[in-house]
């Protein structure tokens, strides 16, 4: 069965961007049968299995040369680079990033190696919190993992409004991670972010979570960025901040990631950090069976466009934003604010 992975395919034309768009890549391994219809743009063979992406793997898959970078213009993107012969930068540049039209992206496609080290696509996976996680319920705090399908949990409406409501849990999804897999896949290993980093005394306790994981960010630096007081930022680009890093002493994770009826935001740790976003891309992040379990539950996600709620500022935009909370010395959550 193969992976899924989400990622930008953003077509570049000497240099500049022309479009960014969303789409889906299925790692497979050697010898299983590719799936015509498993809703992948790019289809991959690992012929190593070792769970990377190497320049031989990717050129066969897109049938040109590629260049790739374990790191990317954010630090953490992987960045896979399908561009033409010549030094054009003409082609289609792969990451984590949504880049706009008009974007020059030559410095970036430029900085990518000749070698093309293998690359691994688990930066993008979906986000998820981690067993003995806190979550707020209307009966009060309780750990992720004695959460089930219809429990009730509190989450907070949108912007105008800002009070807090109940949600239907729809599905709940596991997944354990053992030591040889976080070894071999360092890329799996969760952020943790320690009790009070994100100012205003939140999280209440630690607070793990994959590297992908959004928080809800809001302060006056957010408002003079984006014209809007709050918006979702990875957790991995949160690590800038004093008190949060990727947790090189665990040993093994669970991870958990919890589907309502649209992208929410709930409290965990009393933090308010998102649920799994439901969009159509987002399903074939999944595994089959799971993704055949949501459809089930929600036929028409396949077909629609379900946007989220709450704003979800590009890559390079989110660096930008704790780069200035950093130098200010302010939190990035502000209660008062």
């Amino acid at each position: 069965m193969p992976t899924f992975f989400q990622t930008y395919q953003t077509e570049v034309d000497d240099g500049v961007v022309v479009s960014s768009t969303l789409i889906t890549i299925a790692l497979y391994e050697p010898g299983e049968t590719i799936d015509p219809n498993d809703g992948a743009t790019i289809r991959i063979t690992d012929d190593n299995t070792d769970g990377l992406v190497s320049r031989a793997e990717f050129a066969a898959a897109t049938g040109g040369g590629g260049l790739g970078l374990n790191g990317g213009a954010d630090g953490e993107d992987a960045v896979l680079w399908d561009g033409s012969t010549g030094s054009s930068n003409t082609g289609f540049l792969y990451s984590a990033t949504q880049y706009n039209p008009g974007d020059n992206v030559d410095e970036l496609i430029d900085a990518l190696p000749s070698n093309f080290p293998p690359v691994a696509l688990d930066g993008l996976s979906i986000p998820c919190f981690t067993a003995g996680t806190l979550i707020d319920t209307p009966s009060g705090p309780r750990a992720i993992e004695t959460l089930a399908e219809g429990s009730l949990v509190l989450a907070r409406s949108p912007a105008p409004c800002s009070g807090n409501e109940t949600r239907i849990l729809r599905k709940i999804f596991r997944r354990r991670i053992d030591s040889a897999q976080l070894a071999s896949n360092p890329k799996l290993r969760p952020v943790r972010i320690m009790a009070g980093a994100l100012g205003n005394g939140l999280p209440k306790r630690d607070l793990i979570v994959s590297r992908q994981h959004r928080i809800l960010v809001r302060s006056p630096v957010v408002e003079r960025m984006f014209d809007r007081k709050e918006v979702l930022v990875a957790a991995i680009r949160l690590t800038a901040l004093p008190g949060i890093f990727v947790d090189e002493s665990i040993q093994d994770v669970e991870y958990f990631h919890l589907v309502f009826d649209q992208h929410e935001v709930i409290f965990a740790e009393g933090a308010q950090s998102e649920s799994f976003y439901t969009g159509p891309q987002a399903l074939h992040a999944l595994t089959k069976e799971a993704r055949e379990e949501i459809l089930t539950l929600f036929p028409d996600l396949e077909n629609s466009a379900r946007p989220s709620n709450w704003f979800i500022p590009a890559g390079r935009l989110q660096n930008k934003l704790l780069e200035r909370h950093v130098k200010n010395g302010t939190p990035v959550l502000n209660d008062m604010y």
